[in-house]
């Protein structure tokens, strides 16, 4: 994607994202813009976007595209990092796969699911498939590890099909059902096979990933727990 095309999709020409050049390493999300503009139009149903520019690439920039429900917590939560919660910014590192809030990696959210991944749920399905290559590894502010968004949003689409809530696969949980409207067609796709264990470029199908909420996601990817699928049904079954 190139960058005159990613800042088409900014909150003020309309759309859901908060984008942001991230040339150095922190950047800084004016909260006015988040409280005043974002949230009372989209709740919490938007994008914070850091793209940059690839040396590598022509035209295309690579991004990370994380989901402010994704890092809500961290800014809540603002205080337990040891900064004034009354400036008029949040700052972020991008460090070790990490979104650390105020450089502080014990309040971070591991980006790798959002790497090069644009989140716009409201985007036509152009192309059907039934299988993507996905793995290949390149270089950018540090590993990280190709995606492809029309698997996954083809997945979602056909999984409404047969349950309309996309209840998430290891908990039921409903984003519609929570949040009305708002929530329609939001959820997300975790891979059974983490696609940082693979080596080289592999085929990823359907059946290789598992719809989840936000917060099943996130317990599957801590890295301190390593936790399986099976392994977190059972924690909330007791």
């Amino acid at each position: 994607m190139t960058e005159s095309d990613l800042l088409k999709h900014n909150y003020h020409n309309g759309g859901n994202n908060y984008i942001l050049l991230g040339n150095t390493k922190w950047i800084a999300f004016t909260k006015n813009v988040i409280y005043n503009k974002l949230m009372p139009k989209y709740g919490n149903n938007f994008n914070l976007i850091v793209y940059w520019h690839n040396a590598s690439k022509a035209k295309d920039v690579d991004y990370i595209c994380v989901p402010y429900s994704a890092v809500s917590h961290l800014l809540i939560n603002e205080h337990l990092t040891g900064r004034n919660t009354s400036r008029e910014h949040w700052t972020f590192v991008i460090k070790d796969n990490l979104f650390c809030v105020h450089a502080n990696t014990n309040f971070s959210v591991d980006i790798t699911p959002y790497l090069n991944c644009f989140s716009e749920y409201n985007k036509s399905l152009l192309i059907e498939n039934t299988g993507a290559e996905e793995g290949n590894k390149k270089y950018v502010l540090h590993k990280s590890i190709e995606r492809n968004a029309t698997l996954v949003n083809n997945l979602k689409r056909r999984r409404k099909q047969a349950d309309p809530m996309l209840r998430c696969e290891i908990c039921g949980f409903s984003f519609i059902e929570k949040y009305g409207d708002l929530g329609d067609g939001f959820i997300e796709a975790h891979h059974k096979i983490p696609l940082s264990s693979l080596e080289e470029s592999t085929i990823t199908r359907e059946c290789d990933l598992i719809l989840v909420c936000s917060n099943c996601h996130q317990m599957l990817h801590r890295a301190k727990s390593s936790i399986t699928i099976q392994e977190l049904i059972s924690r909330i079954a007791k």
